[in-house]
């Protein structure tokens, strides 16, 4: 077994996981990851228990927020595999774990960190990336977990490595030169962050979400009222296994402890052009050049918040 440490857990895991912490010593795992020799039937009274079927690849078992069975499609690639684990199926285990998993990225800065939300494709790990320019850490790519404490939110770090298109790259003047691709079917490169990789939890300070849009310039203002629950859960990482582990109560009251505690912003920019450098500019205004006047902003916006739960069961069970 290869051990590991991600999102402040220890993993004990068959499967080798390049770029990713090790972990040392006689640990307890909190997860493990297996091989299985054939998918067994999902009874009701079982533990809860996720089934992730992916076509030609692999069909992976989530059990309780505390195991990851793989059964390999026959010659599946391990690439392919991994991809999978470490989004798709991790999600599903942390969602398991009652903890909020966003389709984000990220980023320490003024002592916490801003969580960069957005769609595929939209730039969040373009200007997750950028921040390294400016000597920010990475916490998370594409897949953020944060857990509440005394209802503070804490995004959790998961992988030091961050997966950029090569046009992506070419924005922070990195050459794909001894890259890896994700698979080979994608134009899509596996970075290393090694020291520009935060390993601490890291308390939320502000989401941003990224949307581009028919719009002239870059501008970023505050979502309010329902829209906040609307904009979270059209991000949630996989949020259609909600459902499936009957989470949806308790994924909303982690939506209400968010909102309520920090602001929540819709960054817009021109779908035509992706101006890096004023991108990163607005977010670091936004938040006090590096957490300077976060702390009021954030008592400001909580001030303001005054939303009805039946408001908000509306606005995440809708669409």
């Amino acid at each position: 077994m290869h051990q590991y440490r991600a999102f402040s857990l220890n993993i004990d895991s068959v499967i080798e996981l390049p770029d990713t912490v090790a972990a040392h010593g006689e640990l307890v795992a909190d997860v493990t990851i297996d091989f299985s020799a054939e998918p067994g039937p999902v009874r009701p009274d079982d533990e809860p228990t996720l089934r992730l079927e992916v076509q030609s690849v692999a069909v992976f078992d989530i059990r309780g927020g505390h195991s990851i069975s793989i059964l390999p499609a026959p010659g599946a690639s391990l690439e392919l595999i991994r991809a999978y684990l470490m989004t798709s199926a991790f999600s599903g285990l942390l969602h398991q774990r009652e903890l909020l998993v966003l389709h984000a990225n990220a980023v320490e800065i003024g002592g916490g960190c801003v969580v960069i939300a957005g769609s595929s494709g939209f730039g969040k790990s373009t200007l997750a990336a950028g921040f390294l320019k400016r000597q920010r850490r990475i916490l998370s790519d594409d897949l953020c977990a944060i857990r509440f404490e005394a209802g503070r939110p804490i995004a959790l770090p998961s992988f030091p490595k961050i997966r950029l298109y090569s046009d992506s790259l070419a924005q922070i003047n990195q050459s794909t030169a001894g890259l890896m691709r994700i698979d080979q079917r994608h134009d899509k490169f596996i970075l290393p962050l090694r020291d520009q990789f935060c390993t601490a939890e890291r308390r939320v300070l502000a989401v941003f979400v990224l949307d581009p849009g028919p719009v002239d310039d870059v501008s970023c203002e505050e979502i309010r009222g329902v829209s906040k629950f609307v904009a979270l859960r059209e991000n949630t990482f996989r949020r259609h296994y909600m459902t499936r582990i009957e989470q949806s109560a308790g994924f909303l009251a982690r939506c209400q402890q968010l909102v309520a505690s920090v602001p929540v912003l819709r960054l817009s920019r021109p779908t035509c052009r992706f101006d890096l450098d004023t991108l990163l500019d607005r977010v670091e205004n936004e938040i006090g050049r590096g957490g300077d006047g976060i702390g009021s902003c954030v008592e400001t916006i909580a001030k303001r918040v005054a939303i009805s739960s039946v408001a908000a069961r509306k606005a995440i069970a809708s669409g």
